[in-house]
């Protein structure tokens, strides 16, 4: 018998922020809300991690320090030119 180390967090949000949360998830097809939301929290460990690791970075705030986090992990993804069009694969229909 394995035991499950995996720790749970309940969250309570509001009906616009779900709302929202919901729309993102489906237009970049996570498979649930929490899936997506443990996505962002891994990355931003990750970032918290690495800017400990670099002390000469000194935030005026949190809210700048998760701005900044933010803007990084903005261009992670390469931008679309004409000569490199994003091949789209069409969605399965099920019938």
């Amino acid at each position: 018998m394995s035991v499950n180390k995996r720790k749970r967090i309940n969250l309570s949000v509001s009906q616009s922020l779900y709302s929202d949360i919901e729309s993102i998830r489906k237009r970049y097809r996570f498979s649930t809300g929490c899936a997506m939301c443990v996505t962002l929290l891994r990355l931003f460990v990750a970032q918290v991690h690495k800017a400990e690791a670099e002390p000469h970075r000194d935030y005026e705030s949190d809210e700048r320090f998760v701005e900044e986090v933010f803007d990084e992990l903005s261009h992670w993804e390469p931008t679309p030119t004409p000569e490199s069009v994003p091949k789209r694969h069409p969605r399965r229909q099920v019938e």
